[in-house]
């Protein structure tokens, strides 16, 4: 074999091991690297773990069945029950004219959009605009309540459902996901009512008497511990005691209008009076004014637009309020 020959076949060999090379190169560049690559044996629980959703939704019973909700909403409309929800700390996104007005929530609305003037004049147009993925509403209508489960899971929840301020918050807790937030509240809430009532135990007698009681332009009434204007501030937070006229069945009732002949019997040693009228009118005025309580500065006057509230938030701050006014009210002789 010449030279010329050998010079080409050692030029076909050299190329022949560079495609070889080459080849072998290329096939390693699709391999994963050890950090994305399963361990042997456990590809398939792996895999398992990786692709199984967690459970967002859970089932509530109500009274007008089921319904599947968020385990944790972020975009809750109330057209009540704000409050608890402020409690609880949850994202509410929308709620009332009438709600929102609550003078103790200064402060805590500023995101939350109006969807209607009450819960009886609500936007369903801006319901749907704002997207809620849950309504809480107060009703035990059912035809009401499936107008607003079209737009959203809707929970609802009859008046006087809960027998407790501390009941209503820890439900909201439970089906709101905030558990803990319920419970610090709660605790919260105990402890600041246990210190209210003892600042007025501390100055006001037990056996001093105590009235609860609206007027308007045409009706007085009085008022048990089951409608707001202070009755359950009064005869449960505080634990005082109506006068002899106020029996006991009474006091579980809302209200009862009465006459002004009868206001004497009804007045207690201390009388809490929603009024839109001045203490200065009352004491001018032919009837108040010869009340002991009234002559002796031991009744303490608001407006229907802080007493009317009955919510979690509203009593805790009332109950302050009116132990305030009590530690530094005059005493009863």
């Amino acid at each position: 074999m010449n030279r010329t020959s050998r010079k080409n076949m050692m030029a076909t060999l050299l190329l022949c091991m560079a495609l070889l090379v080459t080849a072998c190169g290329g096939g390693n560049s699709s391999l994963q690297s050890p950090s994305e690559t399963s361990a042997p044996g456990s590809n398939s629980s792996e895999s398992t773990q990786k692709t199984t959703p967690v459970a967002a939704t859970k089932i509530v019973n109500t009274i007008f069945g089921e319904v599947e909700v968020s385990k944790k909403p972020e975009r809750i409309v109330a057209i009540q029950y704000l409050s608890s929800l402020l409690a609880v700390k949850a994202n509410a996104i929308g709620s009332t004219t009438r709600i929102m007005d609550n003078p103790y929530f200064s402060g805590l609305t500023d995101n939350i959009e109006i969807v209607g003037s009450s819960g009886s004049d609500v936007s369903f147009e801006k319901l749907i605009d704002l997207n809620p993925d849950l309504i809480v509403v107060m009703t035990s209508d059912e035809e009401e309540y499936k107008k607003y489960n079209k737009i959203a899971p809707t929970v609802a929840i009859p008046y006087g459902n809960f027998s407790s301020i501390e009941e209503e918050v820890k439900f909201f807790g439970d089906l709101l996901g905030r558990e803990e937030e319920a419970t610090t509240w709660i605790s919260d809430y105990t402890a600041r009512i246990a210190a209210a009532n003892a600042k007025v135990q501390a100055v006001i007698p037990s056996d001093a008497t105590f009235s609860i009681m609206q007027e308007t332009d045409k009706t007085l009434s009085i008022y048990g511990s089951e409608f707001g204007r202070g009755g359950q501030v009064i005869y449960e937070n505080l634990g005082r005691i109506s006068p002899p006229s106020y029996d006991e069945a009474f006091l579980k009732e809302k209200y009862k209008d009465i006459s002004m002949e009868l206001l004497e019997q009804y007045a207690g040693d201390y009388i809490i009076l929603t009024t839109e009228r001045s203490l200065e009118k009352l004491r001018k005025d032919s009837i108040w004014g010869q009340l002991e309580a009234v002559k002796n500065d031991r009744l303490y006057a608001w407006s229907n637009s802080r007493s009317y509230f009955i919510d979690p938030l509203s009593v805790l701050m009332q109950t302050e309020e009116l132990a305030e006014w009590l530690t530094n009210a005059p005493q009863k002789n």
